[in-house]
């Protein structure tokens, strides 16, 4: 980077409401409490409560599915309620007691019906916890911004993407050696570390958030949810259709004008717009329920594997290590180089990009796949 190139960007973190390098620290923490305390709970599951395989890979992924759901419980509360700033203030003290039950329910020596106490509730409060946060958080720093402020606001959430990152990284890099190469409590493995080390970030999360206070723009709550009153349109419209072709009304060009009587021009054409592209929500669906199995199935696959890379040892719980990791190098080569050569010989919009990604990811899963069957092969052989 050159010189001009340096002191375009100080002037330009410099021209940055100061509340948002807050929030950039306080995401890098969170980031790191979420994929940090996840990381190794599928072998926690296994071999401190006794899960078989199966088990734990359906209670991970019902931990795993409460946090995905519980955005559209954040979103609300935050929409028609509270506000952002509030919902990430109560919801972050609540991430932090989660954090705590599940690092105190990790020490051995407790009693194993309060350990699964303790561990559990915590689990439920980190889903509940992270779906406050999650709808909240990039809306609030985009709230930092001016409306004039485009360019300003746009760099800063690669920033923002590149601390998501970086936080998951460190993360799934470090709990796993906390988890496997510390001993403490007498147990071959450190649990209560491993579990207590998220735990800290996130209460650091939390100070970083709260030392912002007095920069932040904090908007009221907006009293009406976008999600809502999407499904709203949509029944409204589709009943209304049903009415109109029993009673042998004209048509009208698309279907969802029926709404127009209620909702506003714009309102419908966002929701036009909504509705062609949900074609795309099956792939989607699909592409991310494949690629939450590395945090289970991968896992599992990956201990029955020789992790040594020459004088390194890959975790089996690091394994996810590689896609934040592949993230932060590819996503600057893209943009530098290899996006703008694809541009001179065909056209790079987002469906192509996904189309391509998309089929990499299913190559991906063919090769593992492949690499199950060898294994199952292998261990039969070893058995026999």
């Amino acid at each position: 980077m050159g010189e001009g190139d340096r002191k375009g960007l100080v002037a330009s973190l410099r021209a940055y409401p100061p509340g948002v390098f807050f929030m950039l620290g306080n995401e890098f923490c969170e980031r790191f409490s979420f994929y940090g305390m996840r990381a190794i709970l599928m072998l926690y599951l296994i071999t401190e409560h006794h899960f078989k395989e199966s088990q734990a890979s359906l209670f991970y992924h019902a931990f795993v599915s409460l946090a995905y759901f519980s955005p559209l419980i954040g979103s609300i509360a935050a929409d028609n309620y509270f506000g952002r700033f509030r919902v990430i203030f109560w919801v972050s003290i609540l991430y932090v007691m989660g954090h705590v039950l599940l690092s105190v329910g990790a020490v051995p020596q407790l009693d194993h019906t309060v350990r699964s106490m303790l561990d559990f509730s915590g689990l439920a409060v980190i889903a509940l916890a992270t779906g406050g946060i999650k709808p909240c958080v990039s809306a609030f720093a985009a709230d930092q911004f001016e409306e004039h402020e485009v360019n300003e606001r746009n760099q800063f959430f690669s920033f923002f993407y590149f601390a998501i990152n970086a936080g998951s990284l460190v993360a799934i890099l470090l709990t796993p050696m906390l988890r496997g190469r510390v001993k403490c409590f007498g147990s071959e493995y450190c649990f209560p570390l491993a579990f207590g080390v998220p735990g800290v970030l996130m209460l650091l999360a939390f100070i970083l958030f709260v030392s912002g206070w007095r920069y932040y723009k904090i908007a009221p709550a907006a009293k009406g949810n976008v999600v809502f009153s999407v499904f709203c349109c949509i029944i409204y419209a589709a009943k209304k259709k049903i009415s109109a072709l029993f009673k042998g009304q004209d048509k009208v060009e698309h279907w969802l004008d029926y709404a127009a009587s209620k909702y506003s021009n714009y309102f419908l054409s966002g929701v036009k717009s909504l509705v062609a592209v949900s074609v795309l929500f099956g792939p989607v669906i699909l592409f991310w329920a494949l690629f939450d199995q590395q945090g289970s199935t991968w896992v599992l696959q990956a201990r029955r594997m020789d992790g040594r890379v020459g004088p390194f040892t890959i975790l089996p719980d690091q394994i996810n290590t590689l896609n934040p990791l592949i993230i932060l190098i590819m996503v600057p080569i893209f943009e530098a180089f290899i996006y703008p050569t694809a541009r001179k010989f065909c056209n790079i919009t987002p469906l192509r990009k996904m189309a391509t990604g998309g089929i990499l990811a299913a190559v991906a899963f063919i090769m593992a796949g492949l690499v199950q069957v060898n294994l199952a092969n292998f261990y039969k052989t070893e058995r026999n």
